[in-house]
């Protein structure tokens, strides 16, 4: 998220510069990719500073109870018996584990696993829940669940009460879903998460229309550049045929001058398809194999979601799509490279060749495909010098 804010404001603020589309594309993946890096950065400094701050408190609060209960031979799990308060100092217990875990186990059963699907939603749960307040008071927890004023707190919970001898607990079991959520909801509101795909949909949607145009361009660069070396080819054996038929001293050098021409021409046409023009073709093709893959995981995990299935390969596949390509840089790079010029900004060493460089890749094929085209005109057989007419006997 850092990094596609980074790329669009710093494209926006280049572009309001007066920069070109080009330029701001590579300024904009360039602020990308830095601020990617300091998220990264950033992350994992929290993550260390949380992990000993954890460890830290972990360890005061084990040694204030040990001081605390220091002598005490038994902690038990009864009404009476004694315990460790929250701050460390010995108490009393008045609510029996024990009592809370039977009545839970007792009521809940298979329904345990609604709330392991809940969990397997991790970090997402609360975009899920939205406002806990508002589903607290929906299902009216405190009554329903507690009981009340009078209701013997959660003693009460797990013992049978009205007409139909059914405790609160069970009652609200039984209702549709758990803190007013339902497994259907859950799966259906995690399912339109970014976390479960779709983010990664349209980063993948433009990331294939940049791909299509540079393919698009590699592709008429390539039609053009092998129409070259045929022409070319043709020429060179209509040239042999016409002009060392004569036998004329002139036709023979230029048919020896022609043959090192266009065998030079072909040569450099070759080179263009197997140096310029190939690597796009690749590159295009591991394009196509990312976008195939992004889809599927992300249709497995819709199907994950959609089926009520929460379990580990929902988790692993989440984990998986989270550092899949294309990446918010790989999107940048594409669609910088996918960038058209209105004014051809690539150059060809020398002037008129196939040996281009500069700009965007889109541009370079372009480029490539317009001197490929213009360089026929090398490649033209001369024609055979003319024979003069015998001179009429007088």
């Amino acid at each position: 998220a850092y990094a596609s804010a980074a790329y669009d404001t710093a494209k926006s603020t280049a572009l309001s510069a007066g920069k070109s589309e080009f330029q701001a594309t590579e300024a904009a993946a360039a602020a990308s990719r830095a601020a990617k890096a300091a998220a990264l950065a950033r992350a994992a400094n929290a993550t260390t500073e949380a992990n000993a701050a954890k460890a830290a408190a972990k360890s005061a609060a084990f040694a204030k109870a040990k001081a605390a209960n220091a002598g005490n031979s038994f902690l038990g799990v009864a009404p009476g018996d004694p315990c460790t308060n929250e701050d460390g100092t010995t108490g009393t217990i008045k609510t029996p584990g024990s009592v809370i875990l039977a009545g839970l186990n007792k009521a809940l059963g298979g329904q345990q696993d609604n709330v392991v699907r809940m969990g397997n939603v991790g970090p997402q749960i609360n975009q899920i829940l939205s406002n806990v307040a508002v589903v607290l008071r929906t299902v009216n927890f405190a009554t329903q669940i507690l009981g009340g004023p009078g209701s013997n707190g959660l003693f009460g919970v797990n013992q049978p009460s009205g007409a139909n001898g059914i405790s609160p607990l069970r009652q609200y079991v039984e209702s549709p879903g758990n803190l007013g959520v339902t497994n259907a909801s859950v799966t259906q509101n995690a399912a339109t998460l970014s976390l479960s795909g779709s983010d990664m949909l349209s980063r993948v949607a433009q990331y294939e229309s940049a791909v299509n145009v540079i393919a698009a361009a590699a592709n008429t660069a390539s039609t053009s550049v092998a129409s070259l070396i045929s022409y070319c080819t043709d020429q060179q054996q209509i040239a042999s045929n016409t002009l060392s038929a004569t036998g004329n001293s002139i036709d023979l050098a230029n048919l020896s001058t022609f043959a090192s021409t266009s065998a030079t021409q072909i040569t450099a046409a070759q080179n263009a398809l197997t140096i310029d023009i190939a690597p796009v073709f690749a590159s295009v093709n591991i394009a196509s194999t990312t976008i195939v893959a992004a889809r599927t995981i992300v249709q497995k995990i819709q199907t994950e979601m959609n089926s009520g299935d929460g379990g580990t390969a929902y988790t692993v596949d989440i984990q998986k799509l989270q550092t899949m390509p294309p990446s918010t840089v790989d999107l940048a790079d594409a669609q910088q490279g996918a960038i058209k010029p209105s004014v051809t900004m690539s150059t060809a060493n020398p002037s008129g060749s196939l040996n281009v460089s500069g700009s965007s890749i889109t541009d370079q094929m372009g480029l490539i495909s317009t001197n490929a085209t213009a360089l026929r005109s090398v490649c033209i057989a001369p024609a055979p010098t003319p024979v003069a007419a015998p001179e009429p006997t007088p």
